[in-house]
């Protein structure tokens, strides 16, 4: 499979103006664990992520909101520069037996149906993560705030996963080994 959109692409939109205002860092997990235990690494900028190189049977996700400190908790999360949602597909999912889409183009018939398009949409490998990127980097005053609307949005689209400022999704452009993406690769579609 050809991509259309390269994890540096997807990196750029998605951070370049945080990191034009001077960012820190995106934080990363990698694991082959099936306990999810992984290790973390921070990243100080959109190149030394978007050529990094992971082992093909590692899952890898990203923190969707960058960092200040190389720390894990919310509390070194203060700046968001997109709203996020997760779909699971079929009952293997995150989600679980309870997922409400059976398939991509029932999932996909939701997205479109949604009144605000996406500007982002990645196929993660048992569904898809939708990115809807702010006009520009907001600063999180109150995170439970934040985190009632990526609920609420989240939610709509069936995920029951607690979402949080520190959430982290698969990296595009590394493999989804229990997906089933076309050579089992995490991808921008949109």
């Amino acid at each position: 499979m050809i991509e259309k959109f390269t994890r540096r692409d997807f990196l750029e939109v998605l951070f370049e103006g945080y990191y034009s205002l001077g960012g820190n860092f995106i934080i990363v997990k990698s694991t082959d664990r099936p306990d999810g235990q992984g290790r973390m690494s921070f990243f100080p900028n959109i190149e030394s992520l978007s050529t990094a190189r992971f082992a093909e049977q590692t899952h890898v996700f990203f923190g969707v909101c960058p960092r200040e400190k190389m720390k894990q908790g919310k509390e070194h999360v203060r700046f968001v520069t997109c709203l996020w949602a997760g779909i699971d597909v079929g009952p293997d999912g995150y989600s679980g037996k309870g997922c409400p889409f059976q398939g991509a183009p029932q999932a996909a018939q939701a997205v479109e149906a949604f009144p605000l398009k996406p500007s982002i949409i990645v196929r993660s490998g048992r569904g898809f993560h939708l990115y809807w990127l702010l006009q520009q980097v907001k600063e999180i005053s109150e995170p439970t705030a934040l985190e009632t609307i990526l609920t609420r949005l989240n939610a709509h689209f069936g995920c029951q996963s607690p979402i949080g400022v520190d959430t982290m999704l698969r990296l595009p452009g590394t493999h989804n080994s229990r997906g089933h993406t076309e050579n089992g690769i995490c991808y921008v579609e949109h």
